[in-house]
């Protein structure tokens, strides 16, 4: 595998995601292998909690409001403010990228989600899960195997890997599970910094996301300021410094490409833009149950043949399902993407109740895979693979397995799994099942913030 410098390595998914129209990637044309697996539509639907999504700008070169939504009373900028308070179960997900201001200018930049009660009692915070992590050096982008048994959680590349294999295990960064958030006051949920001084290349991405729930309203905003600092004496912002750029400042800079409107008749020749996602985003976890309504297990299909149900589907790139599973903006800024394409940091949560209704033993496989794309236009009735991938990787993440092997015996697993453009996966699951047993298997992942979407997931038969 070529070794990937850093500004590739944390830029690469990102900006083959948001490229030019329909995700297109320049490859070679190798062989293609054909699968006569018919692409179905993913059962199941988002749930309603609220996420708090910044990824916009992606790469941060000014101070200034990453995403607030404090009321806008008492702002010196009325237009960064969205109004919009957290009570009950929320997420907060950010992904923000440090570089140099101007040539030479390595000044550490300092990330800060800060809440607000605005009521006149006290109210209680629990920390389900939070992690956050920079790239370098927590999580560089590395080469890895295409396929680890990751129980041990030492297998990761990139801080959305490292940040969702916590998640995915429930740990938390923070101290405190639980948190008192005064009357009127502020709290500070995090400060940290993306240091690029010292590095060969002077850019370092931070990843972050927390599972909350809250007992009464919160207002939440992640901010941007740099170390202040005169020859060899720095310090970081305080609550003081991150209470008036809030309150006095401005977005930060360099916005990021205006997104192309959905469901509109672009000129021709005009790229569709995505756009980066800063808002509030409506869902946080997608349940599914693929079974047929009439049995409530899903029949395995004959020998040599398989289905495959599409996973984080976005606008006009669906595997001709024309399901998109992106969540929907509640709010939004006016130059950020019209919905939270590809749903990075949301969970997935399978559940295949395997049934064998023939009179003989079936070996059966689910594997996640990344297909070829095909024009929206056209009915996916098989899938297409290269027989040697391109180097492009297009997916680094976890998933956790849970079913009864061939034993009995109860499992859970965790798998790490690296793809590229177009890359067949190995099995995650392989089960001998007998004539007439059903099976109940759960696959649950955490989208990574640096894949690019869409895939499937596939079931079938040896």
């Amino acid at each position: 595998m070529k070794k990937f410098n850093i500004i590739s390595s944390i830029c690469l998914a990102f900006s083959v995601f948001f490229a030019n129209n329909s995700f297109s990637v320049e490859v070679p044309k190798p062989n293609l292998v054909n699968y006569n697996f018919k692409t179905e539509r993913l059962s199941g639907f988002l749930n309603s909690i609220p996420v708090f999504n910044s990824n916009s700008p992606e790469v941060v070169k000014t101070e200034g409001i990453l995403l607030s939504t404090f009321p806008d009373i008492d702002k010196k900028n009325k237009s960064p403010h969205l109004e919009r308070a957290f009570q009950g179960e929320f997420d907060i997900f950010t992904h923000h990228i440090a570089v140099e201001r101007e040539k030479g200018d390595r000044t550490t930049l300092h990330e800060a989600i800060i809440l607000k009660n605005p009521t006149n009692k006290p109210i209680n915070l629990k920390i389900r899960a939070a992690s956050t992590y920079n790239s370098q050096p927590n999580s560089p982008f590395k080469p890895l195997p295409d396929f680890t048994f990751n129980d041990n959680a030492l297998t990761y590349a990139g801080p959305g890997d490292r940040v969702d294999q916590d998640i995915l295990r429930g740990i938390s960064y923070l101290p405190n599970r639980s948190i008192e958030i005064k009357a009127n006051d502020y709290y500070l949920l995090m400060d940290e910094s993306i240091k690029i001084e010292g590095l060969t290349e002077p850019v370092n991405g931070r990843t972050s996301l927390f599972k909350l729930e809250s007992d009464g309203p919160l207002y939440v905003a992640d901010l941007a300021l740099y170390e202040k600092g005169f020859w060899f004496f720095k310090s970081k912002p305080n609550l003081g410094d991150w209470i008036n750029i809030l309150n006095n400042g401005n977005l930060s800079e360099k916005r990021d490409k205006v997104p192309s409107p959905l469901n509109t008749v672009l000129p021709k020749g005009s790229p569709f833009i995505y756009g980066r996602v800063s808002g509030i985003a409506i869902g946080n976890k997608w349940s599914a149950n693929i079974a047929q309504k009439e049995t409530g297990t899903f029949e395995v299909s004959p020998s040599g043949t398989g289905k495959s149900f599409v996973l984080n589907t976005v606008y006009n790139n669906t595997l001709g399902t024309k399901q998109v599973q992106s969540a929907v903006m509640e709010k939004r800024y006016n130059d950020t993407a019209y919905q939270a394409h590809a749903n990075y940091g949301i969970t997935y949560d399978i559940d295949i109740p395997l049934s064998n209704n023939t009179n003989e033993n079936k070996i059966v496989d689910i594997s996640f895979d990344s297909p070829l794309r095909i024009a929206e236009n056209k009915t996916q009735d098989n899938l297409s693979f290269y027989d040697t991938p391109p180097e492009k990787i297009n997916f680094r993440g976890e998933f956790k397995v849970k079913y009864k092997n061939d034993l009995g015996e109860e499992v859970e697993k965790f798998i790490h799994i690296v793809q590229r453009f177009g890359q067949k996966g190995q099995s995650l699951v392989s089960l001998n099942l007998k004539p007439s047993e059903i099976r109940n298997i759960n696959i649950s992942y955490i989208y990574p913030a640096d894949a690019t979407p869409p895939h499937v997931l596939t079931i079938s038969t040896k």
